[in-house]
């Protein structure tokens, strides 16, 4: 259970760090009529995958606390339901095809800053001393 909850806390913040780098670069690239770079798009996608995993290392999480102590902390739902609104709201681009390249960026770039807040306040919502810890490594 450990394991998974550190690989958990490290996966926050390399999702924070693709959450910052897409934001850059979708909106160094919002002015422009030319269609997204490779980087970005990678980027972006990478973020938004990184999301859908951290869910499901979290479902698990969750499954394992409930085989233990056989019931949930009101802490933890909070926490369940943002990081799902934050993992859909991350993956909106992806399931909008058709876009046009400037609808895309923007799309994207709303998304980004939307999920990142999100996940912001889903963290929050277990204690803002989350930020600083690490579960497994200190």
């Amino acid at each position: 259970m450990f394991i998974l909850l550190t690989i958990h806390s490290i996966l926050r913040w390399v999702i924070v760090i693709f959450s910052v780098l897409a934001i850059y670069f979708l909106a160094r690239e919002l002015s422009s009529s030319e269609p997204v770079t490779k980087k970005t798009r990678i980027t972006y996608i990478s973020f938004a995958h990184l999301m859908t995993m951290q869910v499901f290392l979290g479902l698990a999480f969750l499954y394992q606390w409930y085989e233990m102590f056989g019931s949930f902390t009101r802490q933890q739902w909070e926490h369940t339901g943002i990081m799902l609104l934050a993992a859909l709201v991350a993956n909106i681009p992806q399931l909008k095809k058709n876009l046009s390249p400037a609808a895309y960026k923007k799309t994207a770039l709303y998304s980004s800053i939307t999920a990142l807040v999100l996940v912001v306040a889903g963290v929050a919502s277990l204690g803002f001393i989350r930020w600083l810890h690490v579960h497994g490594i200190f």
